[in-house]
């Protein structure tokens, strides 16, 4: 068994020496356990008996970690996110598992005025057993459990067992046939989400297979506090003028629950230039929590900005505190000077709805953040370091950390810190009901919020509070809803406010996404809106395949939508056997987002339509040209909204696809697969998110030029735009110079298409644009499908300068990519070309063979 390691903040401590780890001890309980599995009816000290006289077949179990991981390291099941195991290795949730551990406590740890056992994650419903007794229960696996254990620890050998279930005997959910079907969204069906506080996504959607974790799936510790200890520390920026400050409040609690104790409070605050702030306040403690105002004046300050528009440093806030010369206990926080709201000012017609952080409009580019995987225990900081620089080079600057998964590891919020990516925060309520009249329920409800609040409210990345996922859309027009039915109206407009008012009062909230308009929950003309059956699940397929009607949205923030495609044929062999890979197996079926297996084939119909037409298909074939069409409509849709960007008549002050990322292997919406391979959507939005944009768009009969610039200065550009023949004979440009104010929208050009009386296979319409730093960009205009256009072979020619490289074409060229598909070392792929035009890209990892092999997708030839 793994050694137990005493710990204090970031220092490890072997012995119990120092007088800082006689006031806190922290003994890590994480390591390897040992698990038994028995029958579901063995439970409290009947089965604790049954547990130590019977026993069962015991394996190794990693703390942190979850059963099936276990399980597959055992050899005693297959990986449930391949193939078809996640529809046979649904059997774990069928038993009760006992986790076994032994530990010694520290010297003094008896005298401590505070002993707990503190689970960072339980999954899910848990009794908590040491030295023969049951000293506490839990039905929550999304925030920590503090159990008490002041008269249970032994001097010498501790006794520690851990009973745990999925949960689902609770609600009568457990699946006899081990089905593991996707769940769809009716109001009735979702007893597992309604009534278990465990994340939602586990008991299955459209875009993954049923799968409820079991397992202590965070750290474990025993700790120890005497006299007097941190509640919280917040501290909010405040900007007046040139002055910006943090002032906020401590609040401490007084372990010595009989009598009032004298602290010193020490303040540090390090920067990133320049030297330390710091300073001491005397405090007396009353009985229980006092709260102490605290109010820091910064000189020099850098303030935190999100990313594309300025830098993110950062600041550590220092603090402890110290009762009769004895620090008891300390806490750093990394912060960053930054204000944001949320303008939802009256328009001509609606709201506004748009981030406004340190006094500037922020236009929101990202996606939701969707749970990293299938099992949440399996993330770790260096994949959402991978991720979120992914996200931060694609120019985004906002997830939506979506009500239907985990509240995410602190190195999760740490990374968009740095990344300057800003969080739309839900809580983890999505796409059903919930109680909200049983008042243990909301009690635990309520405790749950507050663990999370205080957990990551220092972050600057966080933006803004949300109640829930489509929560409050589903009740939309419902006379009776939060009357006679156990909506959950009180979470969003009562208790979750409440708590945000105690621990996080200056930082915006909205009781759900979506939420807004006079009239409807979904309103495109206030709040968010959710832009799903205008098109993308219509039940039209014509509308999925057409870019044009994207235009029609009106939506003043856009923070759902999306399009399905294929990951990488590299990514789709991790999941899929060969025997597998083809559209007729099942688990090519279980791996397909349910809304494309309602309409079996649309994507491949797409494909068809956009770029093959009829004829065989390969596996690669479909990986790459479905990819293509997932780009296509992905960055029309990006270029749609911003477009509209301080547009008169209709503004939009954001959008976000769904989904970012995926929690497996997958055809589904995500822009980079569960591998962290970018699919050819990744880069069209990246182009699409660009900084300094040029977007050409249809209106009313014309095509209109648009120039929009995300940034906090002016720019210099030059576009040039008009008709391109798509061989390259042709073309007639107009150039102009222009200058793009901060946060601006330009309209260029506008011209009648009756008028110009092209032939849509012959031409296409498109704008390219240089800026005074020498980046180039393009936006184009089709006419028809890209299968339909006269194209002839286009030839390429690469030029290599230094770390960037450059390409020409002679003619229109389609999706120009690395001929090695397993190579991602360009900052661009799977891009246009127009006739002429150069392009230029970086460098950004070294080709092992010091080729550069570009190819078109188009003319697509058999």
């Amino acid at each position: 068994m793994k050694a137990m390691r005493l710990l204090f903040g970031g220092l490890i401590f072997f012995g119990a020496t120092m007088a800082m780890a006689q006031s806190r001890q922290v003994l890590s309980l994480d390591g390897t356990w040992r698990v038994t599995r028995l029958p579901l009816e063995t439970t409290g000290m009947d089965g604790l008996k049954e547990f130590h006289a019977k026993g069962g077949k015991t394996i190794d179990a990693q703390v942190p970690g979850e059963i099936h991981l276990d399980l597959v390291r055992a050899g005693e099941m297959q990986d449930p996110s391949v193939g078809t195991n996640s529809r046979k290795d649904r059997w774990p949730e069928r038993f009760s598992w006992w986790y076994r551990s032994t530990f010694t406590a520290p010297a003094g740890f008896a005298a401590q005025d505070k002993q707990e056992l503190v689970f960072d994650g339980l999954d899910y419903d848990a009794q908590v057993y040491l030295n023969g007794k049951l000293i506490g229960t839990s039905r929550n696996a999304l925030v920590p459990i503090h159990f008490d254990v002041r008269g249970a620890i032994k001097n010498g050998a501790n006794d520690l067992v851990v009973r745990l279930t999925s949960g689902y005997e609770l609600i009568n959910e457990v699946d006899p046939d081990y089905s593991g079907k996707k769940l769809y969204f009716n109001r009735e069906n979702f007893p597992a989400r309604r009534n278990l506080r465990k994340a939602p996504y586990t008991s299955g959607w459209d875009w993954c297979d049923t799968l409820p974790n079991i397992g202590m799936w965070r750290n474990v510790r025993l700790e120890g506090r005497s006299r007097a200890a941190f509640n919280q520390v917040r501290l909010d920026t405040r900007i007046e003028g040139k002055q910006v400050s943090l002032v906020g409040a401590v609040s401490i609690d007084n372990l010595k629950t009989w009598r009032k104790t004298s602290c010193s409070l020490a303040i540090e605050l390090d920067r990133p230039s320049g030297t330390p702030i710091s300073f001491k306040i005397p405090v007396a403690l009353e009985m229980g929590q006092t709260r102490v105002p605290v109010k820091i004046d910064v000189p020099d300050p850098q303030l935190w900005w999100p990313n594309g528009y300025g830098l993110q440093p950062l600041y550590k806030l220092k603090a402890s505190l110290e009762v009769d010369g004895v620090t008891t206990d300390a806490t750093t926080q990394t912060i960053g000077l930054r204000t944001v709201r949320l303008d939802q000012s009256p328009l001509k017609d609606g709201t506004r709805f748009c981030f406004v952080v340190n006094g500037k409009p922020i236009f929101v580019k990202g996606g939701n953040w969707a749970p990293a995987f299938l099992i949440a225990a399996q993330n770790t900081p260096a994949n959402y370091k991978h991720f979120i620089q992914a996200a931060k080079d694609a120019h985004f600057n906002m997830f939506r950390v979506n009500g239907v998964g985990v509240y995410e590891d602190d190195s999760f919020y740490e990374a968009c810190d740095e990344a300057g990516i800003l969080l739309w925060q839900e809580f983890a309520y999505s796409c059903t009901t919930y109680d909200d009249k049983d008042p243990a329920w909301m009690g635990n409800l309520r405790t749950e919020a507050q663990e999370f609040v205080k957990r990551v409210a220092s972050h600057p990345s966080v933006a803004l509070w949300c109640g829930c996922n489509e929560c409050l859309w589903m009740y939309a027009g419902d006379q009776n809803a939060g009357q006679d039915q156990d909506v959950g109206l009180k979470i969003y407009f009562e208790m979750l406010p409440s708590v945000l008012k105690e621990l996080d009062p200056r930082r915006p909230y909205i009781p759900g996404s979506p939420c807004g308009g006079s009239d409807q929950v979904n309103s495109e003309l206030g709040g968010d809106i959710h832009w799903w059956y205008q098109v993308f699940m219509s039940g039209d397929p014509a509308k999925k395949m057409d870019p044009t009607l994207l235009d029609t949205s009106l939506g003043r923030f856009v923070s759902e939508y999306g399009i399905i495609g294929p990951p990488p044929v590299e990514s789709m062999r991790e999941y899929l056997s060969p025997e597998e890979l083809n559209p007729n197996s099942l688990a090519w079926q279980i791996h397909t987002n349910s809304y494309e297996g309602d309409h079996r084939g649309f994507t491949e119909s797409a494909t068809r339509h956009h770029f093959l037409g009829d004829g065989p298909m390969t596996i690669d074939e479909f990986s790459l040209y479905g990819g293509l069409y997932q780009a296509m409509m992905q960055q029309q849709m990006m270029e749609a909204s911003r477009f509209r960007m301080n547009d008169k008549d209709h503004p939009c002050d954001g959008n976000m696809m769904w989904s970012y990322n995926d929690c497996w292997g997958e055809i589904g919406w995500s822009i980079i697969d569960h591998f962290g391979r970018l699919k050819p959507s990744y880069y069209a939005v990246k182009r699409a998110a660009s900084p300094l944009k040029v977007i050409v768009r249809s209106r009313n009969g014309a095509v209109v030029t648009r120039v929009v610039n995300d940034l906090l200065e002016s720019r210099q550009v030059q576009v040039t735009y008009g008709w391109y023949r798509v061989d390259g004979s042709k073309r007639d440009v107009q150039t102009k110079s222009v200058r793009i104010a901060p946060h601006g929208m330009l309209e260029i050009a506008r011209e009648d298409l009756k008028a110009a009386s092209k032939d849509p296979k012959e031409w296409i319409y498109a704008a390219s644009m240089k800026g005074s730093d020498g980046q180039d960009d393009a936006s184009i205009w089709r006419l028809t499908t890209y299968r339909d256009l006269d194209l002839p072979k286009p030839k390429l020619t690469v030029k290599i300068e230094g770390d960037a490289l450059t390409v020409i074409s002679n003619s229109y060229a389609v999706g120009v990519h690395a001929s090695n598909r397993t190579f991602y070392g360009l900052s661009d792929d799977y891009f246009d070309l127009l006739p002429g035009v150069p392009h230029r890209l970086n460098i950004v990892r070294t080709h092992p063979g010091g080729q550069y092999d570009l190819t078109a997708a188009m003319p697509f030839q058999r």
